[in-house]
Parts: structure tokens; C-alpha cells; sequence
């Protein structure tokens, strides 16, 4: 629903906010194609100089919400799937695009800050990425960039063993640009506007420069998808799901 992500323009910043912590912000397939119009919206709309993601003061997101996982999305049609837009249109953004997090940041809640260009957090941040604990595998891009951002051993770490990795070790691993004492959404916020600020051309350019050619990281993502779509379909997902749904 559109009111579970709010969209605002302010100061040529974009911020696009979860806005369902009753449900730990956890993302339904309507929030996801509200988050890929969001950023459809940042590559086409020179207003947009800058993105800011961001949850609440307690969580940033629970990652897919358990009830998206009650069947495989649809690959076969002319039209993906809003989660597959939604990591594209990320991964695609021209403009820069900041990240503040506090709490829980699971799953995609986690995947997805590998596309984000600046991410800070408070020392309330907690990330995990429990694909293998779900009985799935990685999706965003994260089992092609982990691996090569930080080694084998620590994307095993988060991909395999599925450990929570908290706000200061992953500073010192690199996931994260600071961790703030205080508000983290209001000095991510003061960031993307000093982003805004800049010549927007030299500033897209030099994200495009930096980040513009991955063809190899465009291809893998839909052979994550595809693998996650099977797993989505597998009796040992759906024991994993039953017994969690069966606990709530």
C-alpha cells in the first residue's frame, strides 16, 4: 500500500521511508512497487538530485514480509515482478542514494544497502541476511558482490552461516560509511542535501564513472531471482515458512 511507503521531495532529496512498524516495516509486494516507482522516479525526474532510504527510529525493515513467500513470483510474463523492479531501479539509480539505519535490517533490508552509495547507521543497527536460515538463497546482487567486496570468508559469514553482524563491526568491514551517535536520520538527511547541492550532471557522471559499467552484476541478478523463485516453490521452504507463521 502506498501509505506503508512514504514518498516526499524536499531540498532535491528524494526520501522514500518505510512506514509500517506495526508489521516491523516487513515489505509487501505493493511497498516493493512503490520503492521501484520511487526510483523510477529519481532516474527520470531532474528535480531528484539525491535518494534517501530510510525506516523508523526503531527498525529499517524486516526484510520480505512472510506472506509474499506463499508463492513463487512470476518470471515467465513480460512484467517482473515489483521486487525485481525494485533491486533494478536501485542498482540502475543514477543519482546518488544515502541509507540511514536504526534496528533490524534483514534480508533485502540488508542486500540492498550494497547498492546504496552512502549508508550510515546507529548503534541500534543489527544486519542479517538469513537466506539460508529460510531455506533460500541471496537476492540483490548479494551473493555476486559480498564476495568481492569483502572476501569469501565474511560473505560466508553473512550468506552462509547467516550471523547478525552489528553497526560498528560492519563500519569496520566496510558495509557502513559511520555510525552515529544521536539522530541518524537527520545526519543522513543533512548528507543527501549537501549531495543535492552539487552540480547534478558532474555528480551523476562521477557515480557513472564509478559504478557504470557491471554488466557482469546485472547478469547474475536474474539468475539469483530465478534461483530464489525455486527455492520459493521447494517443500523445505515452505516447512520453514509453515513453522514461523505457525509460531506468530
Amino acid at each position: 500500500m502506498a501509505e506503508h511507503i512514504l514518498e516526499t521531495l524536499e531540498s532535491g532529496v528524494l526520501h522514500l521511508r518505510f512506514n509500517r512498524e506495526d508489521k516491523k516495516n516487513a515489505i509487501t509486494n505493493e511497498m516493493y512497487a512503490a520503492l521501484a516507482s520511487g526510483f523510477a522516479r529519481a532516474a527520470e525526474d531532474d528535480d531528484v538530485r539525491a535518494v534517501m532510504l530510510e525506516g523508523g527510529d526503531e527498525i529499517f525493515t524486516a526484510g520480505n514480509d512472510l506472506s509474499a513467500f506463499a508463492g513463487a513470483p512470476n518470471l515467465t510474463g513480460d512484467e517482473k515482478p515489483p521486487v525485481w523492479q525494485f533491486i533494478e531501479n536501485v542498482a540502475n539509480c543514477p543519482v546518488p542514494v544515502v541509507a540511514a539505519v536504526s534496528g533490524l535490517a534483514i534480508g533485502i533490508g540488508s542486500t540492498i544497502l550494497l547498492h546504496c552509495d552512502l549508508v550510515y547507521a546507529d548503534d541500534s543497527a543489527v544486519f542479517h541476511m538469513p537466506f539460508t536460515d529460510l531455506a533460500t538463497v541471496p537476492e540483490a546482487g548479494a551473493s555476486y558482490i559480498l564476495p568481492r567486496r569483502f572476501g569469501r570468508q565474511i560473505a560466508g559469514e553473512f550468506l552462509l552461516l547467516s550471523e547478525k553482524v552489528s553497526a560498528r563491526r560492519a563500519y569496520d568491514m566496510g558495509l557502513v560509511n559511520e555510525v552515529i551517535q544521536g539522530d541518524v536520520r537527520l545526519h543522513a538527511k543533512l548528507v543527501a542535501e549537501r549531495l543535492a547541492e552539487k552540480p547534478p550532471k558532474a555528480l551523476q557522471k562521477a557515480k557513472a564513472l564509478m559504478f557504470g559499467k557491471q554488466k557482469a552484476l546485472h547478469e547474475h541478478i536474474p539468475v539469483e531471482m530465478e534461483a530464489f523463485a525455486k527455492c520459493l516453490q521447494s517443500e523445505e521452504m515452505q516447512a520453514v515458512i509453515m513453522k514461523m507463521m505457525m509460531k506468530k
